[in-house]
């Protein structure tokens, strides 16, 4: 007869946390190799979100700003953001459907339900990690002119420049989130990247154009949007940068997911090798009580029940 296990509250808490940690750290080592591989895509797309110019005119214009150099401004920054927030999005994805699968009522929930919760968790923490976005996004799009002027701004006592976005950052996270790890929960990575894309690139528009602007003035969202709808019309709002977005968004995505489900499962087989060990230790353990048990017992049993009885007969 099988025997149900119920786990309490911490082992709960110490399950999704383990969980949480082999997706996160694998999340953070693809969120590092992502930046060295393909940061010069990043701002090409930034520049033309904030500015709409085509893929070869972005080139162009960026190339003769600086060079090769040019694509990889800002990225210090980079190196410690998107290694944060992959690891913050990968822990909080299978750390809280391990957390939810452990209770009876949540265990078979559907997984565009679960993900809901994952995906609010990481728009609250994109928000906390906004100075160093707005950072490297003014140094990718405006380059160290921009920069200084943000930095200007700031030692004048406007922290709230290093903010600006803020709001459209975390609906950009939290929807882009959503629809990734639920078709990643359903299929893989690509299917996943091009639907994200496509639901998000309004606000990462809205939020690349906004921190550049804010950089050196203040500027509502109202007046955000009406600037680009000004400038390149309803379509500018919703495509500027998606095509290059869903190209590279697609190649970043599938690194991503080998990489990141590669180690996930790599080390998820060697914690799984430690618990069998220890599994095995108990195993071995209740054997040697059973069989010293067995011996005192049969300590306390007649040697030979079988004489016993002939004797009784005779």
């Amino acid at each position: 007869m099988e025997t149900k296990t119920t786990l309490s509250i911490g082992q709960i808490f110490r399950k999704a946390g383990r969980k949480a940690l082999g997706g996160g750290l694998p999340g953070a080592v693809a969120g590092v190799v992502q930046v060295l591989t393909l940061m010069w895509l990043r701002t090409i797309i930034n520049y033309q979100s904030r500015y709409g110019a085509s893929f070869r005119r972005a080139v162009n214009i960026l190339y003769k700003e600086g060079g090769i150099g040019r694509f990889y401004r800002g990225v210090g920054f980079a190196l410690f953001q998107a290694p944060m927030s992959k690891f913050v999005a990968t822990a909080s994805n299978d750390g809280v459907l391990a957390f939810l699968s452990s209770f009876p009522l949540s265990k078979h929930w559907n997984p565009a339900v679960t993900t809901i919760f994952a995906s609010l968790f990481v728009g609250g923490f994109r928000m906390f990690l906004m100075p160093i976005d707005t950072c490297k996004t003014v140094l990718q799009v405006d380059s160290r002119e921009g920069f200084r002027a943000l930095m200007r701004r700031v030692r004048a006592g406007k922290i709230s420049a290093l903010y600006q976005g803020a709001l459209a950052t975390a609906a950009s996270s939290t929807i882009g989130h959503y629809p990734w790890f639920v078709t990643f929960n359903f299929f893989i990575g690509l299917t996943s990247s091009v639907i994200s894309d496509t639901i998000v690139n309004v606000f990462r528009v809205i939020k690349t154009t906004k921190q550049s602007i804010g950089s050196k003035h203040d500027f509502t969202y109202s007046d955000t949007i009406r600037m680009i709808v000004a400038a390149d019309g309803w379509k500018g709002l919703f495509g500027r940068g998606l095509r290059t977005r869903v190209l590279a968004n697609s190649i970043q995505s599938t690194l991503f997911t080998v990489i990141w489900r590669g180690l996930a499962e790599r080390w998820g087989n060697d914690d799984d090798e430690i618990e069998n060990d220890a599994t095995n230790d108990n195993s071995i353990e209740s054997d040697i009580t059973t069989t010293d048990e067995v011996k005192i017992h049969n300590l306390r049993k007649p040697s030979n029940p079988v004489d016993k009885d002939f004797v009784e007969e005779k």
